[in-house]
């Protein structure tokens, strides 16, 4: 993980977010839960909250045998997933399971927050520095996934396309995707000039590892590949932030 980072946001310490449990939700890589986990270390350790947990939607441990682990009580649920699609209609409905102990508040999923087009921008500006390469005249992709079961799951990756657009640092900013429309490979094809990819991704996982670099392969020196922006130290922050201005999206 980079050690780019800025001050953490101000959380409020009230008995509010002491009394809280956090459990961080994703969909889970390698049968477990992934950076998930080592970003839960992290905020346990800075005592916010009662207790903080990782759990996946696939894998160990499942969001079900988390919750149920913990004491009654409140329980914010932060997903840490980078677009508003399928798994995240998936996490909704298995917090809907009845009869559990737990007062479920659902909260603001990481990859819509307006933070992370500002951490992209960074990155990429710090990429441009490394590689000699002048912003205006370098163009920024956001890669995706993407998916043909559940289209407006890019629509969260657009929106974030649009607020690096508005900062005027590049020569342009590009969304594509892996497996829908626009494709990786086309968008940087027609691009004239150096491109910084930055993955819209939690893991350096099958996708936002070794498919990007295959579909990077071609392009050479010309494509940089900024890696997943889930395993940014800022992502921490964020978690922690979603948690305690939590407005709750009732699960289900």
């Amino acid at each position: 993980m980079s050690g780019t980072r800025s001050p953490s946001p101000r959380v409020p310490a009230t008995d509010r977010l002491a009394d809280a449990a956090l459990v961080i939700a994703t969909h889970g890589i390698d049968e477990g839960p992934g950076i998930a986990a080592a970003h839960a270390r992290e905020i346990a350790a800075r005592g916010i909250f009662r207790t903080v947990a990782a759990a996946c939607l696939r894998g160990e441990p499942s969001i079900e045998e988390a919750i149920t682990a913990l004491a009654p009580g409140p329980v914010r649920v932060v997903p840490l997933l980078m677009a508003e699609g399928y798994i995240l209609a998936w996490l909704r409905a298995r917090l809907a399971t009845p009869g559990r102990e737990h007062r479920i508040e659902l909260c603001q999923t990481i990859g819509t927050r307006p933070e992370i087009a500002g951490l992209v921008g960074e990155l990429a500006e710090i990429r441009c520095r490394e590689r000699g390469w002048q912003s205006g005249r370098t163009s920024l992709v956001l890669a995706g996934h993407g998916t043909g079961r559940y289209l407006t799951s890019g629509d969260t990756a657009f929106a974030q396309a649009s607020r690096i657009r508005r900062s005027a640092a590049f020569a342009d900013v590009f969304c594509a995707f892996l497996e829908q429309e626009p494709f990786l490979s086309d968008v940087i094809a027609r691009i004239t000039g150096p491109v910084i990819v930055a993955g819209f991704f939690v893991d350096a996982g099958p996708h936002g590892r070794d498919d990007m670099r295959a579909v990077l392969a071609p392009f050479g020196e010309r494509a940089t590949y900024l890696g997943p922006l889930g395993g940014h130290p800022r992502i921490a922050d964020l978690i922690v932030e979603a948690a305690a201005n939590c407005n709750p999206v009732t699960p289900g």
